[in-house]
């Protein structure tokens, strides 16, 4: 919907590059330099908003519908070859869009577009999912699962390439998220942590495209403080017939001995665990490599060096634009829910303490 301000900014910069007045512009005239800038306000505003043709012609002194068409396709013509007819409209253009009036209502516009479309693929995604493990369960009943243990704060995609290696390169039939925040709170004390409801449902966007990944089964409703060993004894006691192992970083690994019940979590449970990027973690990655010789415990090797981490994304959220920045780094499907719960900000996370 066009309003009464947005059109008379128009008028405005259309006077200021052509020096026409909004009186001449909508006149009868025929004038070469009035028929242009009739036909750039035209194109402009059809192209911008959910207006019909024969408003457009009302707008521009009364013209007919079919007026406003031919205006229109000359303007194809003229943009194709009249180099200076291009640069009066690029210039015309260019000012309105950016003008703080529209660019918010425009950026409006395309998160929308933004978020119909993620709805759209997400429910393909969806379906392609429910296609393929279909055949997938046909052909074999897993067995073997990788437990991937993390806070998610948010999931990523140096998770997912983890988790794929896993699949890939270690023969697990499927790898379960597993979402525990015991870990968390004893190397982040202090720091921002999403509501675990929201974590899920970033995670759930993220995997949905694989058959192979899937949210470990727990009541994280009334099981949300539970410890990493209770999680374990609890699934491993609901799945007798499945052979766990844990996936998790070396940086979790590290910490391991000071979780609740840890003995339970080694003698129970073979360890795959990745290196951590970032300068950092060198020391950390050397302990354990160190520490894990001649124990159930096994490096997920082949995994590209990156410095992908959870708080690095959190950080990227805070700046402006933030969400653009992540493209590439967290999963497709995540940004649109990033950006329209607006994750992240202080009014939905809480600090971490050791209590």
């Amino acid at each position: 919907m066009l309003t009464n301000k947005e059109k008379s900014l128009l008028f405005s910069i259309i006077s200021k590059e052509t020096g026409l007045s909004e009186e001449g512009v909508i006149s009868k005239t025929r004038k070469p330099d009035y028929a242009d800038a009739r036909r750039i306000f035209a194109v402009i505003i059809k192209s911008n908003f959910n207006i019909s043709l024969r408003e457009i012609g009302n707008i521009l002194g009364g013209r007919d519908h079919a007026t406003i068409i031919s205006s229109i396709k000359k303007h194809d013509e003229l943009y194709e070859s009249n180099k200076k007819y291009i640069e009066k409209y690029n210039n015309i253009n260019s000012k309105f869009l950016v003008s703080k009036l529209v660019s918010n209502k425009v950026s409006y516009s395309i998160r929308e577009l933004k978020q119909k479309k993620s709805k759209i693929l997400h429910q393909l995604e969806r379906d392609i999912v429910m296609i393929k493990r279909l055949g997938y369960k046909k052909n074999k009943k897993p067995s073997n699962i990788g437990l991937f243990i993390g806070s998610f704060n948010p999931i990523h995609n140096a998770h997912l390439i983890v988790a794929n290696t896993a699949v890939h390169g270690y023969n697990f039939d499927e790898v379960w998220f597993l979402f525990s925040d015991e870990g968390y709170s004893l190397s982040h004390k202090g720091e921002e942590l999403l509501s675990l409801k929201n974590r899920i449902l970033l995670l759930k966007n993220a995997i949905l495209d694989n058959p192979y990944f899937k949210l470990a089964k727990l009541d994280y409703k009334n099981d949300e403080n539970n410890s990493v060993a209770e999680s374990l004894l609890k699934i491993s006691s609901k799945y007798k017939d499945y052979k766990f192992s844990l996936i998790m970083g070396a940086d979790y690994l590290y910490d391991i001995d000071k979780l609740k019940s840890f003995e339970y979590i080694e003698d129970n449970f073979p360890i795959f665990y990745y290196d951590r990027g970032g300068s950092h973690m060198i020391d950390i990655n050397k302990v354990v490599r160190v520490e894990s010789v001649d124990k159930n415990i096994k490096k997920i090797e082949g995994l590209l060096e990156t410095n992908i981490s959870s708080s690095k994304v959190r950080r990227i959220l805070r700046e402006e634009n933030g969400v653009d920045k992540l493209k590439y780094i967290v999963p497709e499907a995540c940004l649109n829910v990033l950006e329209s719960k607006d994750f992240y900000n202080n009014k939905i996370v809480k600090n971490i303490t050791n209590e």
